[in-house]
């Protein structure tokens, strides 16, 4: 019991730290915009590196919280048909769609990888930053997303199973 209850609280303390980068990435966005805005309309000189860098900032943010922070429940998802099945009949489809989505991400593993690995040769226009690191948090949810859709698959197939749906 107190190992499920340290287990949990290291888990709260990740979110929280997501969280807390997820917040940090909003802050470099809106800095970077706020100081487009004031050299173009203050100063009559627009940056072109502090757009490059809201937009990076602005990428990283999506795919940071899509991975991380944001439980799979509260992804945008179609569920008026999903509502209005039985809990039985919902558990079989959350388990059949996850297992798509899983098969979806095992079959475009080998692709995005070998995009990646081209990503090295190109850098962005204004801060020369090579696009491997641009979309780095892309392909960190690309290897974290299977996870956690394997992870509720096996909590759907578990005795806990209305805690996930």
């Amino acid at each position: 019991m107190q190992d499920q209850v340290s287990y949990k609280n290291t888990l709260r303390k990740i979110a929280l730290a997501a969280d807390w980068a997820a917040g940090a990435m909003l802050f470099v966005v809106f800095a970077a915009l706020v100081a487009q805005t004031a050299m173009r309309y203050v100063f009559g000189s627009p940056l072109s590196t502090s757009q490059e860098l809201a937009t990076i900032a602005f990428l990283w943010l999506v795919f940071w919280l899509a991975g991380s922070s944001i439980a799979l429940q509260h992804h945008v998802r179609f569920d008026i048909l999903y509502n209005a099945l039985p809990e039985q009949g919902r558990r079989v489809t959350s388990i059949l769609v996850n297992l798509f989505y899983l098969g979806v991400f095992v079959w475009a593993m080998p692709a995005t990888l070998e995009y990646f690995m081209f990503l090295e040769l190109e850098k962005t226009a204004s801060l020369a930053i090579s696009y491997q690191i641009a979309f780095l948090p892309y392909f960190i949810f690309f290897a974290v997303f299977p996870l956690k859709i394997a992870v509720t698959i096996l909590s759907l197939l578990g005795r806990d199973w209305r805690e996930s749906l």
